[in-house]
């Protein structure tokens, strides 16, 4: 019923929803990609890494890098 409604399953809902806050706590710097993952929900950070490479095409490193020097 969620998936008709909505045209993503739940844990694609939850996963867009953790990527999306993830945006913001990858601009502190002083946030460790770690910290992130685990305040996120993600069981560890490569998990966040995989998932966030997939929806964006770089890595969280590499997004923070750019948009820290924008």
């Amino acid at each position: 019923e969620f998936k008709k409604m909505t045209g993503e399953t739940p844990y694609q809902y939850v996963l867009k929803i953790k990527l999306n806050e993830s945006l913001a706590l990858l601009r502190d710097p002083k946030q460790k990609l770690v910290d992130i993952a685990f305040s996120l929900g993600f069981n560890d950070q490569s998990h966040f890494t995989n998932q966030f490479r997939k929806w964006k095409g770089v890595t969280p490193q590499a997004f923070r890098k750019s948009n820290i020097l924008q």
